[in-house]
């Protein structure tokens, strides 16, 4: 099994086999047996798994999201889950929250929903106190801090 991942520079990443940009993604879809979505929300990823991905995608595949709701198109979305593209989903977010009780995807046996709650672990509480003090030391001795959001890139 390879794990492959994507970002904009293609550039290689730790936990990963090796990483593509954007101009390898649909290659990699036509190859994966699972896909888990873990992208930011910016004007260049919305809607950046729509109808024309799907068609890509493996038959069979299966797919996680992780991520944000607004980089999926819920609609290629279930299209995909009816007609057997994909064969099953696990979501926890989606471009409206809650999701609304008319959503198809409540209704669809190959979708397993969580309430946006992927983030969260045993040890959450411990690292979020661990980076807090670390970033205090950090600024305090005038060190870059670590996890910081670039606004201009969106994440």
């Amino acid at each position: 099994m390879e794990i492959v991942g994507f970002n904009t520079k293609g550039r290689d990443e730790d936990y990963f086999d090796y990483c593509v940009d954007e101009n390898g993604v649909d290659e990699e879809l036509a190859k994966a047996d699972f896909i888990v979505v873990t992208l930011p929300s910016t004007e260049s990823t919305y809607g950046f798994l729509n109808e024309e991905k799907f068609k890509k995608v493996k038959d069979g595949a299966a797919l996680a999201n992780v991520s944000r709701g607004s980089v999926i198109d819920e609609e290629a979305l279930v299209k995909a889950l009816k007609n057997g593209k994909l064969s099953g989903a696990a979501l926890d977010v989606f471009e409206v929250e809650p999701l609304p009780k008319e959503n198809p995807l409540w209704e669809m046996e190959n979708v397993y929903i969580t309430p946006h709650i992927s983030y969260t672990s045993e040890d959450m509480d411990s690292r979020v106190m661990r980076t807090v003090i670390l970033n205090l030391k950090n600024l305090k001795e005038k060190r870059p801090l670590i996890n910081v959001v670039d606004f201009k890139k969106g994440y």
